[in-house]
């Protein structure tokens, strides 16, 4: 009876059958929109939209959010309380 000789493409290929299992597995049970369309589609151009849709979002959102924080670096608020008989309220300027 012969022994089968694991060859390294053989242990590759195995390994990344199980990163695929696993991106399916996270994709399908995450939390990020989108992730779900971009494993279940059926043509691979439905797979390319969503990739470019994800993609594009997730640059949008971290543009906005690094215009946000230098933009509170340069200006930032402050603070300052007015307090009424019954009411506080809190004002930023």
């Amino acid at each position: 009876m012969r022994v089968p000789v694991l060859t390294r493409r053989m242990i590759v290929s195995a390994r990344v059958d199980k990163l695929r299992m696993a991106w399916a597995s996270y994709a399908r049970s995450g939390t990020i929109h989108g992730l779900v369309y971009l494993v279940e589609s059926k043509t691979k151009l439905a797979k390319i939209l969503w990739l470019v849709c994800i993609t594009a979002s997730a640059i949008t959102a971290v543009v906005l959010i690094v215009g946000n924080i230098r933009n509170w670096q340069s200006q930032p608020s402050v603070v300052t309380e007015v307090n009424f008989d019954a009411v506080q309220v809190s004002l930023c300027t």
